[in-house]
């Protein structure tokens, strides 16, 4: 469980949701997200890697991971 904190207070992402709610928001983002995303795609040698990556990436701002 991902929850958000700062600007994201209130805000709860599943484990099982965290990459869709992730490429969701990132759509919808600045371009320097997008160009982010876009980086870890091009980087990156699986599907399951990207997911990886994106998860670890945009949940490192403003969200605490709880166990």
């Amino acid at each position: 469980m991902y929850e958000g904190i700062m600007q994201e207070a209130g805000k709860r992402v599943s484990e099982e949701d965290a990459f869709s709610y992730a490429c969701e928001r990132t759509e919808h983002g600045s371009d320097e997200e997008k160009k982010a995303f876009m980086d870890i795609v091009k980087t990156s040698d699986t599907f399951d890697e990207i997911a990886d990556r994106t998860v670890e990436w945009y949940f490192s701002g403003c969200w605490v991971r709880r166990f």
